[in-house]
């Protein structure tokens, strides 16, 4: 009985360890499952569809704090566009309301990619915005960035969609 007993554990281990669970390798320059390509982002107008901050924070003075920015956002910031060129420069794009009619329509910027393709950074005159690509596909692209203040850090999560 204890031959058996020991056979029967020596075949249990041998089976054991030969189902090894694949190891889950994103290929190189993949975010989200999604391959984080240049061309996924070339070419298209994208614009913003949801906005989050975490932890809550208040729009303003005496305002309750809030997780959904995009709802605190004008009508006329939610039409803008923006657009990345293959040469490194993109476009900041009003839409069809501006909300000071003195503003330009369009403003030229420049973007580029970190070396593993997971950080966009783009420059607007002398302001730079880095955020850490979450998801990029045909139709989507969705960032997170964080910002300090005197209250904290906030990270913001973007998402956007081609148009």
């Amino acid at each position: 009985m204890k031959n058996i007993l020991f056979i029967a554990t020596i075949v249990g281990v041998q089976l054991m360890s030969g189902c090894k669970k694949e190891d889950k390798i994103n290929p190189p320059n993949t975010v989200g499952g999604n391959s984080v390509t240049r061309e996924k982002l070339l070419d298209k107008s994208w614009k913003l569809v949801a906005k989050t901050v975490d932890p809550a924070k208040s729009p303003g003075f005496f305002k309750d704090k809030v997780t959904d920015w995009y709802a605190q956002l004008e009508a006329c910031e939610k039409d803008n566009v923006k657009s990345y060129k293959g040469d490194g420069s993109m476009m900041f794009d009003e839409g069809a309301t501006k909300c000071k009619t003195d503003d330009a329509q369009s403003v030229a910027g420049t973007w580029l990619f970190n070396s593993d393709n997971s950080t966009i950074t783009e420059k607007k005159g002398s302001a730079e915005k880095s955020m850490t690509v979450v998801e990029v596909s045909a139709t989507t692209l969705k960032t997170t960035y964080s910002e300090s203040g005197i209250d904290g850090k906030y990270t913001y999560i973007e998402t956007y969609t081609a148009q």
